[in-house]
């Protein structure tokens, strides 16, 4: 049975008493992670919510006013952006409206709005080959953090990858390395490769993904810059350089390279977003590994320094 999310109509769902998998993708053709899949149902860790309604939940105030909040609300419909500059803008909107109040929740797009930015200069002054299918990316994978932020501050389910960090966020008292890694955690183990799958990225992209990932890590002082000017945290161990060997190897295990960098993280990601994308065997299996890579990096932040 094929359902469409109503909230995003290129996005189409395959639903069985066993599993339900993404395979709605870019112009709303069908991702080829559609065809075969594991009997076991690993959907949900990938599936960006269906959200059913607009209405501010109470219990996600926070900091913030009942008119912030719905405000909120409604920045993170993602519906309505469809374009790579109207997602900057909602992320740097998001990020104003926390950040007044204090709300925490804010840290992670104050991180992730500049690589939004830098990534779009790119494409404009021609760094990028395929100027469609970096868009089509872009989009994807900004429009799975909104749509998570929607259904956490409207009351419905979010992915587990994403409900640790909101959790976090509401309950602390002052920003933390640990709260950031949480949300880099979801954002690039989770659903990266998953929107890599969704919008059907061809592997000739690949030159152009690492072209525009060093783009991206050569803006971690603007990262560094826009957490100090809003939240007062000084990320400069953690982000420079994407981070000092000692937090990387016990995040990411002994058997990476201890000096591993923001590409081969981002390279981790490709490899599983391609292996969802094939759509055979190995792809379901590739889903199990992602979650098994993100529950694991999760246990070793429950560590990390304040």
């Amino acid at each position: 049975m094929t359902t469409v999310n109503p909230r995003h109509p290129s996005r189409t769902f395959v639903t069985s008493p066993a599993r339900e998998s993404l395979v709605g993708g870019r112009s709303g053709e069908a991702c080829a992670a559609a065809k075969a899949v594991s009997d076991r149902d690993v959907s949900r860790w990938n599936t960006a919510p269906v959200q059913g309604h607009d209405v501010a939940d109470p219990r996600a105030l926070g900091k913030l006013t009942r008119p912030e909040l719905q405000q909120l609300v409604r920045l993170s419909d993602s519906v309505s952006v469809r374009t790579v500059p109207q997602l900057q803008v909602r992320l740097e909107q998001i990020v104003a409206l926390f950040a007044r109040r204090g709300d925490l929740r804010g840290v992670f797009p104050a991180i992730y709005a500049p690589t939004t930015a830098r990534a779009w200069e790119a494409r404009l002054a021609g760094q990028v080959a395929d100027g469609a299918t970096s868009d089509a990316l872009a989009l994807d994978f900004g429009k799975r953090f909104l749509d998570n932020l929607h259904a956490h501050l409207s009351g419905t389910p979010t992915t587990p990858a994403w409900s640790r960090y909101f959790s976090e966020a509401m309950a602390a008292e002052a920003p933390s390395f640990s709260l950031i890694a949480r949300g880099m955690n979801a954002h690039l183990t989770v659903d990266l490769p998953a929107a890599i799958a969704a919008t059907d990225v061809p592997a000739s992209f690949h030159e152009d993904f690492v072209a525009l990932g060093e783009v991206m890590a050569a803006g971690i002082p603007q990262m560094v810059e826009n957490v100090r000017r809003h939240y007062g945290l000084d990320l400069s161990d953690l982000l420079q350089g994407y981070a000092p060997g000692r937090f990387l190897s016990a995040l990411f295990g002994a058997n990476l390279p201890s000096r591993l960098t923001f590409q081969e993280l981002r390279e981790i990601a490709w490899s599983q977003g391609q292996a969802l994308r094939s759509g055979d065997l190995e792809a379901a299996h590739g889903l199990v590994d992602n979650e098994a890579s993100f529950r694991a990096r999760d246990a070793v932040i429950d560590h990390l320094p304040m």
